[in-house]
């Protein structure tokens, strides 16, 4: 596909993240039984809007009458597990625009996703996923453990953007990402100390420091 694709552009890669800053690194290893559980309930989708966490937001934050009180406290676990996740920065947060951020996020992702995500996180290496048993595995791919993923082979040329804060992909493990890539044309900090991971999407600055100098670019090779 490399000849398809003019620039590939990452914001905020994630791939091998042996550094990760975020908490959830330490959840990583129940990953697969949360994954068995939710397959045994016939759910395929983490974190969808009709999920558990979704009921429990809306029963406590939404569903307010004259008798039954808005639980503010428990209100903010639900709201407030992103940023647990991600990482917070206040000066760049539209608080106007947080009951939006919250009543779309998070949106949900295939249960068996979040596992190979866990995967990586736990081995720190950036390979296929491992289906826990060494025949499936071979029938899959040949060998008993999941083979690297080879970026030598992504030749397309690629521009990185990272965050110095990322609680989920630190400098690190960018420089690692960037290490691999033969068409890499640049690996860019964004020009402000405490970006993270949630500042690329919802930055207040986002325009002026990110998209704007990502659109220069993309002109340019178009």
């Amino acid at each position: 596909m490399n000849h398809a694709v003019r620039l590939m552009v990452g914001l905020a890669p994630v791939a091998a993240v042996p550094n990760m800053y975020s908490p959830i690194r330490y959840l990583t290893p129940v990953a697969k039984e949360v994954e068995r559980m939710l397959v045994l309930a016939g759910q395929y989708e983490f974190g969808a809007r009709n999920s558990l966490l979704s009921e429990i937001s809306e029963t406590l934050c939404n569903r307010v009458t004259t008798t039954v009180q808005r639980n503010a406290s428990a209100c903010a676990v639900p709201e407030n597990i992103i940023f647990a996740v991600a990482g917070f920065d206040a000066p760049q947060m539209n608080f106007t625009l947080l009951p939006v951020i919250v009543g779309h996020t998070p949106a949900g992702t295939s249960s068996r996703t979040v596992l190979h995500f866990a995967q990586g996180v736990q081995s720190g290496r950036f390979r296929e996923f491992d289906f826990g048993d060494e025949q499936r595995n071979i029938d899959e791919y040949g060998v008993a453990s999941p083979p690297e993923y080879s970026l030598q082979h992504v030749t397309c040329p690629v521009l990185l953007y990272w965050g110095e804060n990322d609680w989920l992909t630190q400098p690190e493990d960018v420089a690692y990402i960037a290490g691999q890539l033969p068409g890499l044309i640049a690996s860019h900090r964004v020009p402000y100390d405490s970006w993270n991971h949630l500042d690329f999407l919802w930055g207040k600055e986002a325009d002026s420091l990110l998209y704007r100098p990502v659109m220069e670019v993309m002109a340019q090779v178009w």
